[in-house]
């Protein structure tokens, strides 16, 4: 079965550019988990081996996964150099020419590593004692892209923020291609919405698996976007693909021994879209996701 499924990775459909259509396909809606947390302003009763905590922002609970250094640390996240990452060129829809992206325009400001009940938590930038929330207490009315890899029991969040002001500094293609984004529908983003990974270090399975082909994840995977003042949450529901919830399982298994960088982008499909230029990049070493504290939502 493992090598089966490694085949059926490497073999791939791709389009003309080489970015890998993925072979994800959707499980019908009620086979993924089908249990969503109710979203709101409330707070959470969390535990942690049997430890019960006060309700705090998850800033603070999820300690077991911290900001690190880039090389050489474990259990950690770190923002990566977003100039690695290859994305389409001014021309590209004449010469197929990729460049190495600008640096990104988002700052990776903070991951969340929890585990739920077992249900799917969705809309965390409107939770009380979540990370978007407590900022705003804090006086940080910047704008913050929140993206919620969902595998429950387990939760990756990724939060990027950048200053309202500075997206006026933006280039003529960002800006066009990002609004597009934000004002289009749900559809619009799915197909729009692009993750470009990149193994930094790993064994050869790791690197066979994930590769390093740009995937439009609206595509294959479930999400929901949230739009509220001055955020955009993404939520991805990793089990509304098998395949996904397999790597995922992969992944889990060799979680002490590998790093992954992983590009944001938005698909620059017209000319007037390009070049394109990454959003926000994050990098995860070791993840351990034994480490993640549960969180008992209400």
């Amino acid at each position: 079965e493992f090598g089966a499924r490694l085949q059926a990775m490497a073999s791939a459909d791709s389009d003309s550019d080489g970015e890998v259509k993925y072979a994800f396909e959707r499980k019908p809606a009620a086979a993924s988990n089908g249990k969503t947390a109710q979203h709101g302003k409330r707070r959470s009763r969390s535990s942690f081996e049997g430890e019960q905590l006060t309700p705090r922002s998850l800033l603070q609970l999820c300690s077991g996964f911290a900001r690190g250094p880039a090389l050489g640390g474990d259990c950690c996240w770190s923002q990566p150099d977003c100039t690695t990452f290859r994305v389409r060129g001014p021309n590209y829809l004449k010469d197929k020419v990729k460049v190495n992206s600008l640096p990104s325009v988002m700052e990776l400001v903070h991951v969340d590593l929890f585990a739920s009940n077992g249900c799917r938590v969705d809309l965390l930038a409107e939770r009380e004692d979540a990370y978007i929330q407590c900022q705003r207490r804090a006086g940080d009315n910047r704008f913050m892209l929140c993206v919620n890899f969902q595998a429950p029991p387990h939760h990756m969040a990724v939060y990027f923020a950048v200053a309202l002001e500075t997206q006026s500094q933006w280039s003529p293609s960002l800006k066009k291609a990002w609004d597009r984004f934000m004002n289009g529908d749900d559809r619009h983003r799915d197909a729009r919405w692009k993750v470009i990974p990149q193994v930094v270090e790993g064994p050869w399975v790791i690197k066979k698996s994930v590769g390093q082909k740009p995937a439009l994840l609206g595509t294959k995977l479930a999400h929901t976007y949230h739009h509220g003042e001055n955020y955009m949450e993404m939520d991805c529901d990793i089990a509304s693909s098998t395949t996904a919830s397999w790597l995922v399982g992969l992944l889990k298994g060799y979680a002490t021994a590998f790093a992954i960088d992983i590009g944001l982008c938005i698909q620059g499909n017209h000319g007037e879209e390009l070049p394109e230029r990454v959003i926000g990049g994050v990098r995860f070493t070791k993840p351990n996701l034994d480490r993640a504290r549960l969180v008992d939502w209400e």
